[in-house]
């Protein structure tokens, strides 16, 4: 079978899951899915409240179900993904966006918070693409959105369970486009860098105050929900989304691998993340530490 040239699915009317909706680039995500009129059925943990997004994509006239899960918990992929086939009737398009992190030290980390991280962020979106890509197949039509992230194209100090898993997004993504586009589904992964106003980064500048270096550049959330819009309209495998040489830096990198020995310090990355770190430590080590993981 010759290769498939383009697989681009029609958002109007695609029944969609995606994880992660309730807080930071989630709910910016899925009023864009809203609408460009998808039909959507949003996920995100237990404690975390989907009611606001699920009224927000509602008022973009939109068919909306909510899905309350733990992604970490044994079965539970499996289970969103059948609770979201059964409310949708096959699924069209899945946005794998849930994820947390939590910068450290790596010989600081517990064994747990490496497990929980995997299991969330990397096992969690191949179990679910496992689970509805039967379905995609049957039908000849679906895409798959993975949210990866800078960190995984080029791996930043004190963030290496994170860095890994989202690294291992990214592989992951161009075997399963590899090995589907030529029977008509597809896969994307969306690269955030610095995003200034949702997610991870935001919090922790609005908790320490401490900002992105010039050089390494930043992104809003619309940019990145744009991208996401993007990824699927036009097909795309890898979509970086973060402004600033360090895109061009990321290019070079991948020719010389050392040289993020020097690019890193140099942009102010590494002082940057040393102390996202330190400021972790000082949480855990206080009496009563606010909790440091947050869904996507």
């Amino acid at each position: 079978t010759p290769p498939v040239q383009s697989v681009m699915l029609e958002l109007s009317g695609a029944f969609t899951l995606l994880t992660g909706a309730a807080g930071g680039l989630g709910p910016h995500i899925a009023r864009a899915l809203a609408e460009r009129g998808c039909r959507l059925a949003l996920s995100a943990h237990p404690d975390d409240d989907l009611e606001p997004v699920a009224e927000a994509c509602r008022a973009a006239g939109v068919d909306v179900c909510e899905i309350p899960v733990d992604l970490a918990q044994p079965g539970a992929p499996e289970q969103l993904a059948a609770a979201a086939e059964d409310a949708h009737g096959g699924l069209d398009l899945l946005v794998n966006n849930a994820g947390i992190e939590h910068m450290l030290a790596y010989d600081h980390v517990d064994v747990d918070a490496i497990e929980r991280m995997i299991a969330i962020n990397l096992a969690a979106p191949m179990r679910l693409t496992r689970a509805v890509l039967p379905g995609m197949l049957q039908r000849g039509r679906g895409h798959i959105v993975n949210m990866a992230s800078l960190a995984g194209v080029g791996p930043p100090p004190f963030a290496a369970t994170y860095a890994a898993t989202k690294a291992g997004v990214i592989g992951f993504t161009r075997a399963i486009r590899a090995e589907y586009r030529s029977r008509g589904v597809s896969a994307s992964a969306i690269a955030p860098g610095f995003v200034r106003d949702a997610g991870m980064f935001a919090r922790m500048a609005a908790d320490t105050g401490i900002r992105a270096p010039a050089l390494a550049g930043s992104c809003t959330a619309i940019e990145v929900a744009r991208a996401v819009i993007e990824s699927i309209d036009r097909d795309t495998a890898l979509t970086i989304v973060n402004g600033g040489p360090i895109r061009l830096m990321q290019a070079v990198d991948a020719l010389f691998p050392t040289m993020s020995d020097h690019v890193l310090p140099g942009l102010g990355i590494t002082e940057l993340f040393k102390k996202w770190a330190e400021y972790n430590a000082r949480a855990i080590a206080a009496p009563a530490p606010p909790s440091q993981e947050k869904l996507a």
